[in-house]
């Protein structure tokens, strides 16, 4: 069961309409989109705001004002309201949107709770989007907020600039900006392409007290909750809340950072408009994974990094494309992944894409889009894999002892209900026989998915193991500080 400020404020997103289908059809099959001899001058801003979860989104139903800019943007853009990211923590879902790969494929991922707390970092084997940029003559900076981006961790690859060096273990989305204007103006008139990551959202939530909240009280009393770790899901390791009142104004904080860090975006629009480089520009502002507060699952969940359920993975994902009238306020319904805006932003700038990445593309010429995403989460040994429909999600563990691996069918929505597999495969008598069949279909449906798109990533054997420490570039003191200090590692 949900808790009670999210039974309030959740949607339903609704079917597609005839109408919206003819859209959707427009977007994918060539009428009228741009080329990439259009986008071959255009700069590229990616932005990420941090632990977002799409229903705390403006655009995508949510009622408190979290998300302005971000929803005028989307009113000149694309939005999709059923995008997925590839893993429910902010390294390898990062990695995945900088090189069109899933988590097992590009290998960057943790092993937690091992006697030596790890994090692979991506390799530089990888080809990235920055890595791209530069290649066609770019100019490629990046400007960070978070200790899970670090450069020890691989994420520099193809930039110029890559910015994360501040002080205490993260940085606001105000003072990110205030690092990457000046290199704008650096830029110039040139080609650029710009990666941002506001990491507000991300706990402990500390609101900024000079910033005039639309909402909420100022400032709010939450006591040190706030500070829990990642992946939290055991009661007795922290104080977390219990009386929904608590839980209200713990939500409280975290939509409030939400609300600054659209602050950042609409600053740094602002700045590409008075640069007169923003009809030049491409804009992506998306999610790395979202947040919980005390959901319950099979279990109660708190932060994020946990077993890929919906709350976790279901990010907003917003695409403005300049010039094009057409697509200005359209919402794309179908449940798409993270991991093919690298294979369409080539598309749209003209650029060569990688070598090994599929030919997906959500918002281009070249096929109508194939619905379902992939999420995954390693553990300390085996992985997680969650297969995303348009209602449904299967969520499967994989472990290396077969007798620990488990199935579960989720439904997708603001209340969500848990149904393990064995009881339908079992043919438990305890079921109605319509639930049976309608639950079979449906497996067998994102069975396909899950076929379909691990096919085009050659499989994606996942990796049981966790990685040997003695394999791996330790960290720098001062980078593992700051990921201890958040939670990532103990």
């Amino acid at each position: 069961m949900w808790g009670p400020r999210h039974r309030r404020r959740c949607v339903v997103l609704r079917p597609l309409t005839p109408a919206l289908l003819v859209v959707v059809a427009v977007l994918t099959t060539g009428c009228g989109g741009p080329t990439g001899k259009e986008g071959a001058t255009w700069n590229l801003v990616v932005v990420t705001f941090d632990t977002t979860r799409a229903d705390h989104v403006g655009h995508l139903g949510y009622s408190l004002g979290t998300t302005p800019r971000m929803d005028a943007l989307a009113r000149d853009g694309l939005a999709f309201s059923s995008a997925y990211s590839t893993s429910s923590w902010t390294a390898p879902s990062h990695a995945s949107l900088f090189t069109g790969l899933y988590p097992t494929d590009h290998g960057c991922r943790a092993a937690v709770g091992t006697d030596s707390d790890v994090i692979l970092g991506l390799g530089q084997e990888r080809t990235t989007l920055a890595e791209t940029c530069q290649a066609a003559g770019m100019a490629t900076g990046a400007f960070v907020g978070g200790p899970a981006l670090s450069h020890a961790l691989g994420f520099s690859q193809g930039f110029d600039v890559y910015d994360d060096d501040f002080a205490g273990p993260q940085r606001s989305a105000r003072a990110t900006n205030e690092a990457a204007i000046p290199w704008l103006h650096e830029v110039g008139q040139s080609r650029f392409f710009l990666f941002l990551n506001y990491f507000d959202p991300h706990g402990p939530y500390e609101p900024d007290p000079s910033i005039d909240y639309p909402f909420g009280s100022q400032p709010v009393d939450v006591p040190a909750y706030t500070s829990f770790s990642p992946g939290v899901t055991k009661r007795d390791e922290l104080p977390l809340p219990e009386d929904p009142a608590e839980i209200d104004r713990l939500i409280e904080r975290y939509d409030q950072e939400i609300y600054a860090a659209d602050r950042a975006l609409g600053r740094l629009i602002d700045e590409l408009t008075r640069m007169e480089i923003l009809d030049r520009t491409l804009i992506v502002v998306t999610s790395d994974h979202g947040e919980s507060f005390g959901e319950t699952v099979g279990t109660v969940l708190w932060g994020h990094g946990l077993v890929p359920y919906q709350v976790q993975c279901h990010v907003p994902l917003v695409v403005r494309i300049p010039g094009q009238k057409r697509r200005r306020g359209v919402v794309v319904e179908e449940t798409v992944s993270q991991v093919d805006l690298l294979a369409s932003l080539t598309s749209l700038l003209g650029l060569s894409r990688p070598t090994g990445i599929p030919a997906s593309d959500l918002l281009g010429r070249r096929e109508a889009i194939a619905p379902g995403a992939l999420c995954e989460r390693y553990l300390t040994q085996g992985y997680c894999r969650a297969i995303v429909g348009q209602e449904f999600m299967m969520v499967r563990i994989v472990r290396p002892d077969p007798k620990r691996e488990r199935e579960t069918l989720l439904s997708l929505g603001p209340e969500p209900s848990l149904l393990p597999i064995r009881r339908i495969t079992d043919k438990d008598t305890s079921l109605a026989p319509d639930l049976v069949e309608k639950a079979r279909g449906i497996l067998e449906d994102l069975r396909s998915i899950e076929s379909r798109l691990t096919g085009r990533h050659g499989g994606l054997a996942p990796v049981l193991e966790p990685p040997d420490p003695a394999e791996m570039q330790p960290l720098s003191h001062e980078a593992e500080e700051k990921l201890r200090l958040l939670g990532y590692i103990k």
